[in-house]
């Protein structure tokens, strides 16, 4: 099934209008020509009391966060991108489409029609997203941002931390410190016949 059919397949009303939103001429499904909702995080923006607000420039000029989740996403075009922002992993145009149509997420800014799609998930949630995704079929590019202080309105770095994929989901186990809820294996038979005595083993 393509991107397009895909797309024309989404049902949720929330979805379908956010679908009106994008524009085909690139990977993102970005139109420029629309503003950007604000976005709540926990660094950068205006400070509002004990709120935090970041503005996030949609443009696809070179520096701007918008276009580094372009280069990463002409790397992995086929696969949904989650890019960590803070406390936050998102996505933007047709990725967040993505997200709110198989991941029940909802979008940021509600549905405000002058705004690009956005959605994302809390960090903490990242594993329920990725079931989410990849039980639907869909594979997953995650990018982290490097963690730690930075400059003053300087853009913290990012790289490709991993995939996860319908066939390999398990992104990003290897350092966790609790049980974790696997298949249970389907159970196998064996039977063989000894030279001697004509005996069968079973095992």
């Amino acid at each position: 099934m393509s991107l397009l059919q895909r797309m024309q397949a989404c049902r949720k009303p929330s979805t379908i209008q956010l679908l009106k939103r994008l524009e085909y001429s690139n990977l993102l499904g970005l139109d420029v020509n629309l503003k950007n909702g604000r976005q709540w995080k926990d660094l950068g923006g205006e400070n509002l009391g004990s709120l935090t607000v970041t503005y996030v420039d949609i443009s696809l000029k070179e520096g701007t966060l918008n276009w580094e989740i372009l280069q990463f996403k002409s790397k992995f075009p086929r696969e949904v991108l989650l890019c960590r922002v803070g406390d936050f992993y998102e996505a933007i145009g047709i990725d967040a489409c993505i997200l709110v149509e198989y991941a029940g997420l909802n979008p940021f800014g509600g549905l405000r029609s002058d705004s690009i799609p956005r959605a994302g998930c809390p960090v903490v949630n990242l594993r329920q997203t990725l079931d989410d995704l990849t039980r639907n079929g869909y594979s997953v590019c995650i990018v982290e941002e490097v963690q730690g202080p930075t400059q003053a309105r300087s853009r913290k770095s990012r790289f490709i931390s991993g995939h996860a994929h319908p066939g390999s989901p398990y992104f990003g186990l290897a350092g966790v410190d609790h049980d974790l809820d696997f298949p249970e294996p389907m159970p196998v038979v064996g039977m063989a016949r000894t030279c001697h005595y004509n005996k069968k083993l079973f095992w």
